[in-house]
């Protein structure tokens, strides 16, 4: 009975990440309290470390980060917020092993839990819109439109583009036709509400998405349900040409989305470091960067308090080559088990990471922290389910009471 009732509060979770960032991480310390004591599987320190010793290695260089940092306050800050990261490898450890129909699960309450989110944003900017004396388009644009579940919209449009994705793989391989309407609607929907978002960063990952489903098909032509898929993506592909040059995109765009002089930033975090290897400490990379941004007449960067809208740069600038490498090895690794197992769902919804570490420090909020960690821990924990020499059959020769009951 408990560990059914853990197992709904995960899905629970899994549904609040897109709504709420308070709702979902007391979900998440109850559940890692929960699974100190209960789960689907005794606990085993062997086949624990095995999923999570990348993460650990990663928050290792951090903690250790935080020793040669001047700003301590900061550094303790930054590890609150990857806190998370800890807690998931507990949580979904102890779910116990996660097959495909599990899998599928937790994605669909991640994506109900989506449009939930979309619904309230919409539903609130409509409302401000029919009250305002002056209506505006700006009520559905940007910031305004997600600030009523206090999310940032880049970071939304990452939860965007994975609802896109699942939904978009759901149509093209697995719906069966009587249902085909569903994952179509939702990714037409989910489409609709980012580019309200007016993220540029995050249009290109989805543009990465969609050039996957034009060559799948290109490649291999099977039926109408790939042809109709194809052509509703390349509707998509206009339409997003069209929205960037839309006249309230280009006139917010410098103050309200992601769109940053970045190539300065990124040299700025990469001179501002005296130590490649160390760098200047989990909690120091602020003062670095302003200072770096006041001597070679910045000024406007300093004021905002602009990190280096790179991972991979932030990484090297706070923690050296070291911490770069632990990130890269966190990055790596689930994208070199979904490529053995023959994943084409597992790869669709890890890449665009790779992408947004290159214009964003995705790691610095805690928006990013648990939606790479809930992505991360699932796929591992999946794959480690997988028959070892039949890795590719994608877990169908499983026995349906190995896994947890979702």
């Amino acid at each position: 009975m408990i560990q059914r009732l853990k197992t709904y509060l995960f899905l629970l979770f899994c549904f609040s990440v897109p709504i709420s960032q308070l709702a979902s991480s007391r979900l998440l310390i109850l559940l890692a309290i929960v699974s100190l004591f209960v789960g689907h599987r005794p606990f085993q320190w062997k086949g624990f470390i095995q999923q999570w010793w990348d993460i650990a290695i990663y928050f290792l260089v951090l903690v250790v980060g935080v020793a040669y940092s001047q700003n301590t306050e900061l550094a303790f800050r930054q590890l609150e917020t990857s806190l998370c990261l800890l807690a998931l490898p507990l949580v979904v450890y102890r779910l116990g092993p996660l097959l495909k129909q599990n899998l599928t699960q937790l994605f669909e309450a991640f994506v109900a839990g989506l449009a939930v989110a979309c619904a309230i944003c919409l539903g609130v900017a409509l409302y401000h819109y029919s009250l305002s004396a002056q209506p505006s388009v700006d009520f559905f644009l940007f910031e305004n439109l997600t600030k009523t579940i206090d999310a940032q919209p880049t970071y939304f449009g990452y939860y965007l583009v994975f609802g896109i994705t699942f939904a978009l793989y759901k149509f093209y391989f697995e719906t069966p036709r009587r249902y085909l309407l569903i994952p179509i609607a939702v990714v037409a929907f989910f489409f609709f509400v980012l580019l309200l978002t007016g993220s540029q960063t995050v249009f290109i990952s989805l543009l990465f998405v969609f050039s996957f489903f034009i060559s799948k098909y290109l490649i291999q032509r099977t039926s109408k349900r790939e042809m109709l898929a194809v052509i509703f993506v390349v509707a998509a592909i206009a339409i997003l040409g069209t929205w960037a040059t839309w006249a309230p995109l280009q006139e917010g765009r410098d103050t309200h989305t992601d769109y940053w002089e970045r190539f300065d930033l990124w040299e700025a975090a990469m001179n501002a470091s005296s130590n490649k290897w160390m760098g200047v400490g989990t909690g120091d990379y602020e003062e670095a960067l302003n200072q770096y941004y006041r001597s070679h007449q910045m000024e406007h960067f300093a004021d905002s308090n602009l990190n280096a809208h790179n991972q991979y740069v932030q990484m090297m600038l706070s923690n050296g080559m070291v911490g770069l490498i632990a990130f890269l090895l966190m990055m790596v690794r689930p994208l070199y088990l979904a490529t053995g197992a023959k994943d084409l769902l597992g790869l669709l919804l890890l890449y665009p990471f790779v992408l947004y570490g290159i214009t964003e420090v995705f790691l610095g909020r805690y928006q990013g922290v648990v939606f790479f960690g809930f992505v991360h821990q699932i796929l591992i924990a999946h794959y480690a389910t997988l028959p070892s020499a039949e890795s590719a059959k994608l877990d169908n020769l499983r026995e349906p009471n190995a896994s947890v009951n979702i």
